[in-house]
């Protein structure tokens, strides 16, 4: 059979039970297309395009971007705390900083004039703003987290000099201009179709398909590969696919939250079978 483009909706799609998801059980980024006939003698599939609304909170639980985790020493005695700024999209680089140190805070309360305060370095840096942490501790650590990491720039995570600022090593990566993606790391989603064979892909993560993130409009992402560039190989000849189980998932490898349907499109490439007849194909969607 010659390559078909064939269309899918979400709306059709059966929602899965998703034990990672934060809110919700049954959701669009977790979602099985039954097919009413299964596909033989596969050569290919590939991504054609996607129309996805969506919504990435700057911090978010299932990737760890919340979460800030340090420890310290102060007046000879180790201590170490775990702080989850709410799930939000902060609007700015002050407003993160400051939910980050006002959950310090409470977590420190106990504690007897130790202080912190995370800020931003005063003296702009060409690159962009870089994230200062204030204290006043004999050793202070910072563990590694995609919150310490990607977005506050930090990639030393050990500081010894008592009372002296800890300076991230690269600029703090938020994106406060952006209503949809707040957080810059968030280039991109993968949408992982996770019954399908071994294949083309040295991602040890097994992702599909990757969706750029640098075409939404009104909070929906719109991806249209014009020269077929995603496209995936099978090297099982007698692989029957009869249904196709999708997630999406997060630059990071986090499982996300869908909140509203979305579809997509595949080119789907069949072998002809051993009698040289040309396979059937159907796909109710």
């Amino acid at each position: 059979m010659p390559k078909e483009t064939h269309f899918y909706d979400t709306i059709n799609g059966i929602r899965n039970y998703d034990t990672a998801s934060n809110n919700y059980n049954y959701h669009s980024f977790n979602v099985t297309f039954p097919l009413r006939l299964p596909l033989i003698n596969l050569k290919s599939i590939t991504l054609k395009s996607v129309e996805m609304p969506i919504n990435l909170t700057t911090a978010r639980i299932a990737n760890s971007s919340s979460t800030f985790f340090i420890k310290f020493t102060y007046s000879g005695s180790p201590y170490q705390i775990v702080v989850d700024i709410n799930i939000s999209n902060y609007d700015s680089i002050s407003s993160l900083l400051n939910a980050i140190t006002e959950k310090i805070d409470l977590a420190t309360s106990f504690l007897n004039s130790v202080g912190f305060f995370i800020s931003v370095y005063p003296i702009p840096i060409e690159q962009g703003f870089y994230c200062m942490f204030d204290h006043n501790c004999t050793i202070i650590e910072i563990e590694d987290t995609p919150l310490t990491r990607n977005i506050l720039g930090f990639t030393i995570f050990t500081y010894t000099i008592n009372g002296i600022d800890f300076l991230g090593q690269s600029p703090i990566n938020l994106n406060a201009q952006s209503p949809v993606n707040i957080n810059t790391i968030d280039t991109c989603v993968y949408i992982k179709i996770i019954n399908l064979p071994a294949m083309n892909n040295n991602n040890i993560d097994g992702y599909t398909f990757k969706v750029p993130l640098n075409n939404i409009v009104n909070g929906t992402v719109y991806f249209n590969d014009t020269l077929d560039h995603q496209t995936v190989y099978f090297n099982k000849s007698n692989f029957v696919l009869n249904k196709f189980d999708i997630v999406v998932v997060d630059r990071l490898g986090a499982k996300l939250t869908g909140y509203y349907n979305w579809t997509f499109s595949l080119i789907i490439d069949c072998a002809k079978n051993n009698n040289n007849e040309q396979q059937f194909l159907n796909i109710n969607n």
